[in-house]
């Protein structure tokens, strides 16, 4: 079978590969399982195709969409690129003015909304914009225009129609840009990142091989789709043949996965911890022996080495808290898991060993949007795993360490630049090709990449000495007290920390300490709290350098999230605004003696 030139070959070779799968695409409505078929999904593509050209649509047109994990979205995404147009897909999380901004700047002639609460959003931005988009919805209301109405059955479709299509994906290359994803922005305003056809199906060539999954499988879809991680990965499963399972939503996750039984799903770090404190927090109901044999569980797997080399003692406790213990957090995972994949931010090494010896794994991995995006990945093949590092670089990519440690990447999936911004791409993309990441690294082993901290991000104390900040805020969410963390202390003699508890945790610890039904304000001021998080933080400054412990700290008593916009859509810190926000608890933390 020929090589995919551009992603529309993918849905060819899906035809040819798995003709008769009746799942290629499911998503839940009302309910039920709405099951999508290989012949169900090819022909809603090309009768999308057909609207969007009858439209007027040309190639190097703009489509914005700003919809939820969906086979539309599928749909949708493979007629735009296969005629040339630009996909640019949005998180739903962003706020007014990065909408106005984003839409503005890449002159969207067509933006498709999941409903009409943010149909009537985007309806009041639109008259800020220099041309006026078509806005249309995936569900059907009586006055506002559907997806469907862009759906021309291929038998009614002119001759002449039907002849321009043909035209256009045969003029569509491998250089043609297929996306433009915007960063985050977690400072300045965001860029538009471009991604051609040959970027992404070079990631899915240097990735596809290192999975332990085929046809046979199912994946679970819950991360926001417009994540280039979990958009790089829809298409890489659709290379497999893998069927993808849209979740209905975070908070029917659990029900969806035991429903779906999956082999593989995409997440954050945040999830997996969140998944383990909600174990956690189960268990500290159990009763006293089962939390004695709990507990005792937990302690072997955090002996757990990445060497796969360990006695016949220790697996012999490892399979004795595995039948006893594991096997319940496997069954609640859908009980057919065979590999989670992390991205986006920095996995616990504790977590992840803990995983592992449970019979979980999670793959860790590094890369950005402007690398499509994997860089480097850990995966199950014996000694190909480390745990606290990002694992091997991938075939097709080269990677090096600058003199300050930055990491440098060449590669085929690295980006045709940034959207409308040359200058900006100059800065990251130097003379010689090398990409520019921002984050510092080291070599473990000379072959495992381990990240440090984002270049940008590490700051220096007045005493002179350095401090990587993201290591010390993953030490501290080790604690199943502690939800979210952000280190302080640029220019001052010592590092200071704002912590956000893990509410649910707290409130249990309370209970058990006779502080019941007291509101979080008044959790996060009680002595006893401060007590708990101070033995802590004790603990943590252990395990670094004397020039980097966290003297003083603030327990917040409000979480942060992206639509409170102290985290980006893909849950990374937004410091910046943190230090405006919380520029008072950060002072007082260096003022107080």
């Amino acid at each position: 079978m020929a090589k995919p030139k551009h992603i529309y070959d993918l849905l060819q070779q899906y035809r040819e590969k798995f003709p008769y799968k009746r799942d290629a695409l499911a998503d839940k409505v009302g309910g039920i399982w709405i099951k999508y078929s290989t012949d169900d999904y090819i022909q809603h593509v090309e009768n999308f195709t057909l609207g969007l050209v009858q439209y007027g649509i040309e190639p190097g047109d703009k489509i914005a969409t700003i919809v939820r994990n969906c086979p539309q979205w599928n749909i949708m995404d493979m007629a735009i690129g296969s005629i040339g147009a630009v996909h640019v897909a949005l998180y739903n999380t962003l706020t007014d003015d990065e909408y106005t901004y984003i839409l503005e700047n890449c002159e969207a002639k067509i933006i498709i909304v999941s409903g009409q609460e943010m149909y009537n959003r985007i309806y009041a931005l639109r008259y800020k914009l220099e041309q006026l988009p078509t806005i249309l919805t995936i569900e059907e209301y009586p006055d506002i225009r559907s997806w469907k109405d862009l759906l021309i059955s291929a038998s009614d479709a002119e001759q002449e129609l039907t002849n321009l299509v043909k035209n256009m994906r045969a003029n569509v290359t491998p250089e043609n840009v297929l996306t433009i994803i915007y960063t985050s922005g977690t400072t300045g305003k965001p860029k538009g990142v471009m991604l051609t056809h040959s970027n992404i199906l070079s990631n899915i060539e240097a990735t596809y091989k290192l999975l332990p999954i085929n046809h046979q499988h199912r994946a679970i879809s819950f991360l926001p789709i417009s994540h280039v991680l979990e958009r790089m990965v829809n298409y890489l499963f659709q290379y497999m043949g893998v069927s993808i399972y849209y979740a209905e939503s975070i908070e029917k996750l659990s029900d969806n996965i035991r429903e779906v039984q999956p082999a593989v799903f995409v997440t954050v770090p945040r999830v997996i911890e969140r998944v383990y404190d909600r174990i956690i927090d189960k268990a500290m109901g159990l009763s006293y022996i089962k939390r004695l044999i709990f507990n005792h569980s937990v302690k072997i797997a955090d002996n757990y080495s990445d060497t796969f080399e360990q006695s016949f003692f220790y697996k012999w406790k490892l399979k004795w808290a595995n039948n006893l213990v594991f096997v319940k957090w496997r069954e609640a995972l859908g009980g057919n898991l065979q590999i989670i994949i992390v991205g986006g931010a920095a996995l616990q090494p504790r977590l992840a060993r803990i995983f592992w010896a449970a019979g979980i794994k999670v793959a860790e991995g590094y890369g950005l949007t402007e690398t499509s995006p994997v860089i480097a990945v850990n995966h199950e093949t014996r000694g190909e795993y480390k745990f606290g590092t990002v694992g091997m670089v991938v075939d097709n990519v080269d990677v090096k360490l600058a003199e300050d440690g930055e990491i440098l990447m060449k590669g085929p999936s690295l980006m045709k630049g940034y959207y409308k911004d040359t200058k900006r791409t100059k800065e990251v993309i130097d003379a010689d090709g090398w990409f520019h990441t921002g984050d510092i690294g080291e070599w473990v082993d000379n072959k495992f990449l381990k990240i440090i901290d984002r270049k940008s991000e590490m700051f220096k104390l007045s005493t002179g000495f350095y401090v990587a900040p993201q290591h010390l805020e993953n030490l501290l969410k080790e604690s199943p007290y502690i939800q979210q963390a952000m280190i302080v202390g640029a220019r001052q003699k010592y590092t200071g920390a704002l912590i956000v508890p893990e509410f649910d945790a707290l409130r249990a610890w309370a209970h058990e300490h006779g502080m019941e039904n007291m509101h979080p304000l008044e959790l996060t001021l009680h002595h006893n709290v401060h007590l708990l998080y101070s033995d802590y933080i004790r603990r943590v400054n252990r395990k670094i350098s004397k020039t980097q412990n966290i003297v003083k700290f603030k327990i917040l008593h409000e979480e942060w999230t992206p639509q409170t916009g102290e985290l980006s859509p893909t849950l990374k810190l937004k410091r910046n605004h943190l230090m405006v926000k919380f520029e008072r608890q950060i002072n007082e933390m260096f003022q107080e003696e």
